[in-house]
């Protein structure tokens, strides 16, 4: 039942992650206060998946894991984390054009034969990044983040997205865009994933509305959380991972959407 799974909230905030009271665990940007983290995980009974996003993708971690580290040993953090993630949705930043300092080769990702290239240097590198990290932090499960995931070249360059190595769980966006549906937008990547792969799956929970956003616009909808509450009661899903823009001009976060209790309800909340 999708209730005894747990739950957890995803939004990045310049200080500290909010955690509300239903969440188990939350997102810890690398940037944050890992002693008030200490202090939520010892008062609310929060756990953490760590985010290490404060460098740049083409910065090797070797050399800047140390301070990490020193950083989360001197706070008391490492007990309280169940997870670690390094940035988010990199093959589909690549095909947007944010990695021409990882590939070198600027406008790679406009061509087939870049978009090869692509896929395999940035599976290469996280898989080198995803070892360090490993050895940094032992025993702490290595989250994959991203829209689908597919090791299987005969779908074409577009749709090549390899997993890394040393991944131990697969946190994948459960999103439907505007004019879009559960059953053409989600189900099929959720059941290639299954299919295909052996980790266990993170469902990463639509928690925010753009109005007139051309992505964005529509969701959540009633189509997309029904979806998400069928897959909740999956074997393979271990728990859902709401994420959650803050409100802002443009963007109206989890505190304010209308859907907010179904969406709850929909996670077993």
């Amino acid at each position: 039942m999708a209730g005894v799974k747990p739950v957890g909230i995803f939004s990045v905030d310049p200080a500290i992650q909010t955690c509300p009271p239903w969440a188990q665990f939350a997102l810890l940007a690398s940037w944050c206060d890992f002693a008030e983290a200490v202090r939520m995980s010892r008062e609310m009974g929060v756990w953490w998946v760590l985010g290490i996003f404060s460098y740049a993708p083409d910065e090797p971690l070797a050399g800047v894991l140390p301070a990490l580290i020193a950083r989360i040993d001197a706070a008391g953090l490492r007990p309280y984390l169940v997870g670690v993630c390094y940035h988010e949705e990199w093959y589909g930043r690549f095909k947007g054009g944010e990695f021409d300092t990882l590939t070198t080769e600027p406008g790679m990702h406009l061509t087939e034969a870049g978009q090869w290239k692509g896929a395999e240097l940035i599976h290469q590198w996280v898989g080198q990044q995803h070892a360090a990290i490993k050895a940094a932090l032992p025993g702490v499960p290595i989250a994959w983040i991203d829209g689908y995931v597919n090791d299987d070249r005969a779908h074409g360059a577009w749709w090549y997205q390899p997993v890394p190595d040393h991944v131990d769980v697969l946190a994948l966006e459960g999103y439907v865009p505007a004019g879009g549906t559960w059953a053409a937008n989600v189900e099929p990547f959720l059941r290639h994933a299954v299919a295909t792969r052996r980790e266990p799956i993170v469902l990463i929970v639509q928690g925010f509305h753009a109005p007139g956003d051309a992505l964005w616009g529509d969701g959540p909808t009633e189509d997309g959380l029904t979806g998400t509450a069928r897959w909740m009661a999956h074997p393979r899903v271990v728990s859902a991972w709401i994420f959650d823009w803050h409100s802002r001009p443009g963007m109206r976060g989890l505190d304010v959407l209308v859907m907010q209790p179904r969406l709850l309800a929909a996670v077993g909340v």
